[in-house]
């Protein structure tokens, strides 16, 4: 039995709750820090530089803590992932307009959420197809300031805006053990970040060249930026098209004899713009039913708009079926 999007949200934050404090999410931020060039040079000797990391990745096991309590949960059906993902595959096209476009902090939906995956999601390296980069469950996001340690010890402090990313992985899916047995629970895995004013072409071009050496890395860190920058661009487009408030002559003046405003707002929904691919041809519907059809307009391809009359389509030997009453709930 499927569950409710909103239930399983709810149920990935808790599991993601859960795994922060575990011993292989420790080890797996234990070991972000010690690539880290910044703490390799202040700490030159293994011991110390492990001692440090150590206590650095306690303190952050807290702070990821505390912001994913706070986020609100996301969840995505398998048809929007599905989106998605042929929308990420789109974007290796330079020419698309969501590359391109800048980052801001606007774009969030909300300051920090959890994106909750339809089910477990491998991340395949584009250059090595062959090459499993991981398997990702969850994808957290924070503003300007989330996920930022007291400190310098990564660096001088950021002062460029930027969004922070944290991929919760399947530890086994990374290849990585502790104490000689491999990684059962889920361990974050921390982004490059994506900073206010970067479009994501760019972002690309700068995890390629920090992690030239090693593909499965590049994947790992472009695929979770990319698909919230791809997810982020369609939540902010609109999903009514208003179609303005004229009313024509005859109907505004009959509603002012009546003292009624002359004011009506009209929307309609967003239209898909279906592409089939060179070739294809369509297949032939054996109709089940008679349906009506509303009188409605048509743009042909030479430009010219027609009116097209009310009628009754589908088979005559066929069951007649009238329209059903909807009602939409529209929400942000």
């Amino acid at each position: 039995m499927a569950r409710a999007p909103w239930r399983d949200a709810l149920d990935g934050k808790i599991a993601v709750l859960r795994a922060i404090h575990s011993a292989d999410s420790l080890m797996a931020l234990v070991a972000y820090f010690m690539e880290s060039p910044t703490l390799r040079a202040q700490y030159p000797g293994r011991r110390e530089l492990l001692d440090h990391c150590n206590r650095l990745a306690r303190k952050y096991q807290e702070v990821l803590y505390d912001q994913v309590h706070q986020a609100e949960p996301f969840a995505l059906t398998n048809d929007l992932y599905d989106y998605l993902q042929r929308q990420y595959i789109l974007a290796r096209d330079p020419t698309l307009a969501v590359v391109h476009r800048p980052f801001a902090l606007t774009d969030l939906p909300t300051p920090n959420g959890l994106l909750w995956l339809p089910h477990p999601i491998d991340v395949w390296s584009e250059d090595e197809p062959s090459s499993l980069a991981g398997t990702a469950r969850a994808i957290y996001w924070g503003g300007v300031e989330t996920l930022r340690l007291d400190g310098q010890e990564l660096g001088p402090p950021q002062r460029q805006p930027a969004l922070a990313v944290v991929t919760f992985t399947e530890g086994h899916s990374l290849g990585w053990t502790r104490n000689e047995q491999p990684m059962l629970g889920l361990v974050p895995m921390i982004q490059p970040k994506l900073f206010v004013g970067q479009t994501l072409h760019d972002y690309v071009l700068g995890v390629r060249d920090t992690y030239a050496s090693d593909v499965r890395d590049q994947a790992i860190h472009i695929w979770p930026v990319a698909l919230l920058a791809i997810l982020f661009d369609l939540m902010r487009q609109r999903v009514l098209v208003w179609g303005g408030s004229g009313v024509e002559r005859d109907a505004r003046r009959q509603a002012e004899r009546h003292n009624l405003s002359p004011i009506v707002q009209v929307v309609d929904w967003r239209k898909a713009n279906y592409r089939y691919p060179k070739g294809y041809e369509p297949k032939a519907v054996d109709w089940s039913c008679r349906w009506p059809s509303r009188a409605h307009t048509r743009r042909l391809a030479d430009g010219r708009v027609i009116d097209v009359a009310a009628s009754i389509k589908g088979p005559k030997d066929r069951p007649f079926k009238g329209p059903n009453d909807r009602a939409h709930q529209i929400k942000r």
